[in-house]
């Protein structure tokens, strides 16, 4: 609960920081419209507006996170002067999952459950062997999205005329120009939700000691696999195939589905 709680904190904090950079792009639009030769210099000031932004941002979110952590510790652990509640709430637990082998500790002598370097090493590398191999698979995926997407383009250019059902601009130039935008998001939205079991399942395979181990292991997955996944069609337009067009539409399209589809999942 507590989690769920400071995650939708986070989402409020967000959303109100939000409006000043959404006001700032606002204006930036309305200049460029207003003034396209200075279109460079506009978007570069923008470009280091927003970089300030981000760093306010997690400074202030730092401050939050803090003032909320406070608070909640505040609520549960109730009177301050029990020490020992306190210790206890404080104190780090052994996962109920995790099992080891009982060994002394090499700095306070204690005895304590611990899991042989050579399995855990083998584990790893086990996981993030199939994560780089789902990461493979999704490049793939990518770039045959693409091909079809130049496929696609040159039947509307060539043939959206030729039949009655495709003159309609709103047929040719809306709806079949994004069936492999929407197919290639319907693909990543599939292999998201699979490497989401598997990444789960790896995860709780590693074994890990701790609780916040495994949390952040996982997060270390996730955000790896949807950071590179949704970003990687970007860097090849960019880089490889060069096409500012084709970046632009694409980030276009994809933002405009994300905001919606992200509001409805919320």
């Amino acid at each position: 609960g507590d989690r769920i709680a400071l995650y939708f904190g986070f989402l409020s904090y967000y959303a109100k920081k939000l409006d000043m950079l959404g006001s700032v792009g606002f204006i930036v639009t309305i200049l460029v419209m207003m003034m396209p030769q200075h279109t460079a210099i506009i978007m570069c000031a923008f470009a280091f507006f927003a970089v300030a932004w981000a760093v306010l941002f997690i400074a202030g979110w730092k401050r939050k996170n803090t003032k909320l952590t406070y608070m909640w510790r505040n609520h549960i652990l109730g009177d301050s002067g029990d020490e020992d509640l306190s210790q206890r709430a404080l104190k780090e637990e052994l996962r109920p999952e995790f099992v080891g082998e009982l060994a002394k500790d090499p700095i306070t002598g204690e005895d304590e459950y611990v899991y042989p370097t050579k399995y855990k090493a083998f584990k790893y590398t086990v996981s993030w062997i199939i994560i780089f191999s789902c990461l493979f698979v999704t490049s793939q995926v990518m770039i045959m999205a693409l091909d079809y997407t130049d496929i696609n383009n040159n039947w509307i250019n060539e043939n959206a005329l030729l039949h009655w059902w495709s003159k309609p601009f709103l047929v040719s130039g809306v709806v079949l120009a994004n069936v492999p935008l929407a197919l290639y998001m319907t693909a990543l939205t599939v292999f998201d939700m699979v490497y989401k079991y598997i990444a789960q399942t790896l995860n709780d395979w590693e074994n890990h000691k701790y609780e916040y181990e495994h949390d952040n292991a996982l997060v270390l997955k996730l955000v790896l696999f949807q950071f590179i996944a949704m970003n990687m069609s970007y860097l090849y337009m960019a880089f490889v195939l060069q096409d500012m067009d084709k970046l632009f539409v694409g980030l276009r399209n994809v933002l405009m589905i994300e905001l919606i589809t992200g509001n409805v999942k919320e």
